[in-house]
């Protein structure tokens, strides 16, 4: 396809008709090589879009060109030398996210083939066709069809990210711990606070006992009200003391 569009930018119509395949054909190898940005497509005012090749396009053409126009010279066997049988490889178990396949994986791919034809494993047509399929590969699931019958070159293994951390979970006797600890503070406070709860007390009952006989004995609400500034008095000044010893503390 890229050969069709080299120096010049052409039609769909038209690459169906140089290729002599279907529509449908050049269509998929068309959006496959936009996807990976060897091609664009370019609208016209009038008529169908063109497409045509990207300087990635130009370059990777090259590449190509380079290794089928000047391979190695085939080594030649000896006439009693027999060809190792061919083991069938088990297909590999597809993962659930394919790798994507890198730049430095393609030229490894790619030199592993020139080093086939070299071999003479492969001829002049199969590595033309090998080498198409490796130019539209896009992840490592796609060198299976490309190594039929032979071995696949070693790649590095792709770099996966860690996972993130699990978030922790409270249970409910960890999470009833606080709560707990919250109210044991609560019911037990600290012996100042405690001492002036107890004078505090102390100063409200004997208010309210007086208060009582008072009016237990004849209502006077002269005798009520001086009960009431005392009490108050007594109270605000057990506060004062408390808050002195705090503050000292």
């Amino acid at each position: 396809m890229l050969r069709y569009l080299e120096g010049r930018a052409l039609s769909r119509a038209e690459l169906v008709r140089f290729t002599g395949t279907t529509d449908l054909q050049v269509q998929a190898v068309l959006d496959e090589l936009i996807g990976t940005a060897h091609v664009v497509r370019r609208p016209q005012d009038i008529g169908p879009a063109d497409y045509e090749l990207t300087p990635a396009g130009v370059e990777r053409l090259a590449q190509v060109g380079r290794l089928t126009a000047s391979p190695a010279p085939a080594t030649k066997r000896p006439a009693t030398a027999k060809r190792p049988p061919v083991v069938k490889r088990r297909p590999p178990l597809r993962r659930p996210t394919a790798a994507v396949l890198t730049e430095h994986e393609w030229e490894l791919c790619s030199e592993a083939l020139t080093q086939y034809y070299a071999l003479g494993r492969i001829d002049k047509a199969d590595l033309a066709r090998r080498t198409h399929l490796l130019y539209v590969a896009r992840t490592r699931d796609d060198l299976d069809a490309i190594f039929v019958g032979q071995p696949m070159p070693d790649l590095p293994k792709p770099v996966r990210s860690a996972p993130a951390p699990p978030t922790p979970i409270l249970t409910s006797q960890a999470s009833s711990a606080a709560p707990a600890r919250t109210a044991k503070f609560a019911a037990e406070p600290e012996p100042l606070d405690r001492q002036l709860i107890v004078n505090l007390a102390k100063s409200l009952a004997v208010g309210l006992l007086f208060t009582g006989i008072v009016i237990a004995t004849g209502p006077s609400l002269v005798i009520l009200l001086a009960i009431l500034v005392v009490t108050g008095g007594n109270m605000f000044r057990t506060y004062r003391t408390w808050a002195k010893k705090r503050r000292s503390g």
